[in-house]
């Protein structure tokens, strides 16, 4: 994946210096936990296309 602006690094997230002087850096933690089972199921099953036109 190349960067619009080649001479820019290619950053897909917020980096600890995005967040250091926002008002939730406190709070900001980098590490996802994991998935729930809701979501999990979610996930897996397609979507109901039976409400689809």
């Amino acid at each position: 994946m190349s960067h619009p602006a080649p001479r820019r690094r290619l950053s897909l997230g917020l980096t600890p210096a995005e967040v250091r002087d926002k008002p939730y850096g406190r709070f900001w933690n980098p590490s996802m936990k994991p998935l729930s089972e809701a979501a999990r199921g979610a996930r897996i099953r397609p979507p109901n296309r039976s409400l689809s036109p």
